[in-house]
């Protein structure tokens, strides 16, 4: 694999991983594969993915001007956050929210809302997909339930 993680901390509600790259290109390579994380569990009713996380916060540098594309693993891949240029971060400033998967619409519910359906097929990993360049990117995860208000997924057995 051509990109290198490293995991910084992992807790029941976060986890943070640093990745390195020098001079490769990527297409949707796993940096981030939730079922290794602790709290991580199969829900039981239906086998269905344990839980998912959002980008809380991001730093990068990168060697290139070429973009970093951060990518949801779903039967279509989902852009989660393009990180362009030489470097910079997100949500270290007040008022950037977190990022997550984007929601179908659900009933009477509008698109993007909490209540709404995840993508088809997400497993909760994170894929980037870079051209050939160094790179470092560090990467702030919240554990989130994938099915909200139902107190399923990240079990917090682990702690």
């Amino acid at each position: 694999m051509a990109v290198t993680t490293q995991v910084v901390m992992d807790t029941r509600y976060k986890t943070i991983c640093k990745y390195t790259c020098s001079a490769s290109a990527n297409s949707a390579v796993s940096i981030l594969d939730v079922s290794t994380l602790i709290g991580y569990e199969t829900v039981a009713a239906g086998n269905s993915t344990g839980g998912i996380v959002s980008l809380a916060k991001i730093y990068w540098t990168s060697g290139s001007v070429l973009p970093i594309n951060l990518l949801w693993d779903a039967t279509s891949n989902e852009t989660a956050f393009i990180c362009g240029g030489s470097g910079g971060t997100y949500g270290y400033s007040p008022g950037q929210p977190a990022i997550s998967a984007s929601r179908a619409a659900s009933g009477t519910q509008p698109p993007f809302t909490p209540s709404g359906a995840l993508p088809a097929g997400l497993t909760g990993d994170v894929l980037v997909t870079s051209g050939s360049g160094t790179f470092t990117l560090v990467i702030e995860y919240h554990k989130m339930s994938p099915i909200l208000g139902q107190q399923l997924g990240w079990n917090g057995a682990n702690p």
